[in-house]
Parts: structure tokens; sequence; C-alpha cells
């Protein structure tokens, strides 16, 4: 059966990589032959936060799931908060949550100035940790759940 898209695009910081954004790699792939996936340069991340692991580590934690699961994957570095959304001619689609849907509007003001077509949006929400909370790096870096987002202190 044909999938819906040829090629999708996610993106993202990935540190740590959490069930979160293993959940929207796997739908991305269910959905699109190829999927494009950018992973925030070290410059990037530690203006988001001093505490996110090296790139060297979230590229390869990444790139280990991404052996382990059936897909076409693209990874690349990017340097800015929209990677290759702007201005790529393959890309069809993007993945989004409600936290990112601004970030998408941008891009697509963006792609309008290339003269390119809008994306399709795959918006999908958010997985829960234990207490209802979203997962995200944040709260792991935090030590508040773990990547599967168990709480930390209910395993004490």
């Amino acid at each position: 059966m044909p999938k819906k898209y040829h090629a999708i695009g996610y993106g993202g910081t990935f540190g740590p990589l959490h069930d979160g954004h293993k959940y929207a790699i796997r739908h991305a792939a269910a959905v699109a032959d190829v999927v494009h996936i950018g992973i925030t340069s070290d410059g990037l991340a530690k203006f988001k936060s001093p505490s996110v692991p090296p790139l060297n580590e979230r590229k390869k934690a990444l790139e280990d799931y991404l052996r382990t699961i059936e897909g076409n994957f693209v990874v690349t570095v990017i340097y800015n908060p929209y990677g290759e959304a702007p201005s790529s001619k393959e890309l069809e689609a993007i993945i989004a949550t409600s936290g990112t849907l601004d970030a998408v509007r941008e891009i697509s003001r963006m792609r309008k100035l290339n003269g390119l077509p809008e994306l399709k949006v795959e918006k999908l929400d958010y997985l829960l940790a234990e207490d209802g909370e979203r997962i995200s790096s944040t709260r792991i870096r935090r030590g508040e759940i773990t990547p599967s987002g168990k709480l930390v202190s209910a395993m004490r």
C-alpha cells in the first residue's frame, strides 16, 4: 500500500532521546517513504539549555534507535530552528505538536517566500508520563522522569 507522503520532516534536539521522540519517528516512518530528521547543532542546543548532551552523543543515540526500526531515514545536523524545511523541494509534510505549531507556521511563511508549497502537518499529541504531564527531555534532564515517562521519585 502506498504511503501518504514521499518525504516528511521532523526536527529536535533529542537530548536525551525519549519515548515521545520514538513515537513521532515511528509515525513519520509509517506515513512517508523517507523521513528527514534534523538534529540541532551543539550551538543551537546550548541556546536551549546548557545541560543538553553533546551532538555526538545525541546523534549516536538517535542513529542507534533508527537501526532498530523499519524506515528510510536521512539525519542532518541543523544550525537554525527551521532546518531544511523552508527550502526543501522534497518535503511534503512535517511532524508537529501543539508546542511546535508556531514554528510550522513560520516555516510555511518562509516556504511561500521561497515559492514552495506549504507542508502538510501531521499533528501528534504529546506522550504523557506516569504523572499525566508530557514526556520531555527537559524533565528527564531535571531527573523528574525516565525516557519512558516513569517517575524517578517512584523508583527510589
